[in-house]
């Protein structure tokens, strides 16, 4: 099987750089009952600035965007993002996090040794995007702040998934907490119950969590594993659960040398994988994986853009600085065709980018 990349677009990019300071980070796209493609993304002054939630909408496949609109109107997330997801019903739900920015420091700098301030939110749409409710809670529990900075998947069964780790607070008097909790809702979204940690490894943060459930029923979440204590980001792991996220097996390492990724069910027991490489070969790299028997087994791999220069990432304190793509994610298109999202540094200013391609025999 093959990767055919087709074309490369601006999703958007600060059209007045002379005269204002604004960066796209963080994008989620889902496809409407209409054909329309809309994406969900962060603007800010800065990468740990306030961020503006946009929505833009395109009627031709990713290949042109509608003019970024704010969606929630005076509400001030903070630092953070919120991705939308279809549901059966036709409703939109978008779930997300915000970072609170009252103070004008660095968050990255003092977090080892402190919780971090802020919430998790979600927000209904029952009109195709056009109009959102205004953000509330996610969960009501004492958990504190988690990086759920995915889209939430409806099951086959109606449940909702979600899944965030706690934001790192290690130090070497303060061990972090290095569970990645399984979030759950069986009415839609409108309330949630936090099901307790579906995967934990000694020093590893599980960052940039992504979930997809597969035709047989097979939940897969893919992981970021970053071990701040050695200062150095792992392979990726995948988790299979086998009974719609009650019990879930042991870590598989992929050997994917990868940071954020993401993945979608592709046809059968294949998914389509999407990876960011931020060391060594940088860029982002497209995969087609058969999850057979819940394994991980690389069919084909290509890097469908890599004009990126990215650094090491150790730690949360060299994150700000050495970050300058991530958060990609896949959306079927039709016909064997795919676009690929993700935010971008390029000429210095933060962009979201998009990558179409097909997959071929």
């Amino acid at each position: 099987m093959n990767i055919n990349v087709l074309e490369h677009n601006v999703v958007y990019e600060n059209p007045y750089p002379q005269l204002m300071s604004r960066h796209g980070y963080f994008p989620g796209i889902e496809k409407l009952p209409s054909g329309e493609l809309l994406t969900l993304f962060s603007v800010g002054e800065a990468f740990e600035a306030k961020m503006v939630i946009c929505s833009s909408i395109s009627k031709d496949m990713g290949a042109s965007w509608s003019k970024p609109e704010p969606v929630f109107g005076d509400f001030e997330i903070g630092l953070g993002s919120m991705k939308p997801t279809l549901l059966a019903n036709g409703d939109l739900v978008a779930v997300g996090y915000g970072i609170d920015r009252d103070e004008p420091k660095s968050f990255l700098e003092p977090v080892l040794d402190t919780p971090l301030g802020g919430k998790n939110y979600i927000s209904f749409s029952k009109d195709a995007g056009k109009s959102w409710s205004r953000p509330e809670l996610l969960l009501d529990d004492d958990l504190g702040l988690l990086e759920t900075s995915g889209q939430c998947i409806q099951l086959a069964n109606g449940d909702l998934l979600a899944t965030g780790a706690r934001f790192g607070v290690w130090s070497e008097s303060n061990p972090a907490d290095y569970s990645l909790y399984l979030l759950r809702s069986c009415d839609n979204g409108k309330s949630w119950k936090n099901e307790g940690s579906c995967f934990m490894q000694k020093d590893v943060s599980p960052f940039e969590t992504r979930l997809c459930q597969m035709p047989n029923g097979v939940i897969a979440v893919i992981i970021w594993r970053l071990n701040e204590v050695l200062g150095k980001s792992l392979t990726n792991a995948v988790i299979f659960s086998d009974d719609n996220g009650k019990t879930w097996q042991e870590p598989i390492d992929t050997k994917v040398p990868a940071q954020a990724s993401n993945l979608i069910s592709y046809k059968d027991n294949l998914a389509l994988s999407v990876h960011s490489y931020r060391e060594g070969e940088v860029g982002l790299y497209v995969k087609i994986v058969d999850l057979s028997n819940n394994e991980w087994k690389e069919l084909t791999s290509k890097n469908v853009w890599d004009k990126s220069e990215s650094s090491k990432i150790s730690s949360l304190k060299d994150m700000g600085a050495n970050l300058k793509f991530g958060q990609p994610s896949i959306m079927p298109l039709g016909n064997d065709e795919f676009l690929a999202i993700h935010w971008a540094i390029e000429g210095g200013q933060g962009r979201i980018l998009s990558h179409k391609f097909s997959v071929t025999a």
